[in-house]
């Protein structure tokens, strides 16, 4: 998933995309664990995903916070 396709998404599909990439990262440690998957990079692939999910979703929070502040102070 690349990040311009994860800075479309609002804030409630940002946590249904990390949910499912948590758990699909916790079944590819699984596999790998075990010796069912061969590609021993895709954990890393996954937790870059995660990461920049967790990005946009605080400059997502950062920015709900700064229109709010803005908001009063126009008041």
């Amino acid at each position: 998933m690349e990040i311009k396709d994860i800075k479309k998404l609002n804030m409630e599909e940002l946590d249904k995309e990390l949910y499912k990439f948590r758990k699909e990262f916790s079944q590819a440690k699984k596999e790998i664990r075990d010796g069912k998957e061969k590609d021993v990079r895709k954990g890393l692939r996954i937790k870059r995903i995660i990461a920049r999910i967790h990005t946009v979703l605080n400059e997502k929070k950062r920015d709900k916070l700064k229109q709010k502040e803005n908001g009063k102070e126009d008041k």
